[in-house]
């Protein structure tokens, strides 16, 4: 008795020709594809590692809270987020970085928008002082057309301007970057 032939063996010459080029396509289609996977991981590696240095932290030698230092302003998600975790302990570098965010294409970024809006009023109400000293320097290079338009249309509802119109007429800037902002204010308190 014959000893039974592999199948391969079997396959005739004509399949054969049908075979080998199918294998090598799928397997030149199998690496563009990963090739294509690979790219696509390193461009989310790299998205990744520029989000996490948008936002670094340096101890300051008179305080145990955190600067932040901001790569990429406008729109910057990551600058809100780092405002929102350290809002106990903003100093003017931490609030002019989150000013700087501000700018008209955000406008596209709902999410951004919302957010941004509610963190504007949040740190003008509590950061008073500071935000309207850094929105009165000539030399800043903030975008207050946007900020100013930010504050005249308060996303939500439970926002209330009058007493941040108050805090701001008690320190009693006289000067027209100032009045700008209390108008702006006073635009969105004459909403409700």
């Amino acid at each position: 008795m014959k000893a039974p032939t592999p199948y391969i063996l079997n396959v005739s010459t004509h399949s054969m020709r049908i075979i080998i080029p199918t294998l090598i396509i799928l397997i030149s289609c199998s690496t563009k594809n990963q090739t294509k996977v690979n790219s696509e991981q390193d461009d989310t590696v790299k998205l990744t590692k520029v989000d996490l240095q948008s936002v670094k932290s340096d101890k300051r030698e008179d305080e145990s809270t955190t600067t932040l230092e901001l790569d990429s302003v406008s729109c910057n998600q990551n600058a809100l987020l780092a405002i929102h975790n350290n809002f106990d302990n903003l100093n003017k570098e931490d609030i002019a970085n989150f000013l700087m965010t501000f700018h008209e294409d955000c406008r596209n970024n709902i999410e951004f928008s919302q957010w941004s809006n509610e963190l504007l009023y949040k740190t003008l109400d509590s950061y008073t002082k500071e935000v309207m000293d850094l929105l009165i320097k000539p030399s800043s290079n903030f975008n207050r057309k946007v900020i100013l338009s930010e504050l005249e249309s308060p996303i939500n509802d439970a926002i209330m301007p009058q007493p941040i119109i108050d805090k701001i007429n008690e320190m009693d800037y006289n000067n027209a970057s100032a009045k700008s902002v209390i108008a702006a204010l006073q635009t969105a308190a004459d909403k409700y």
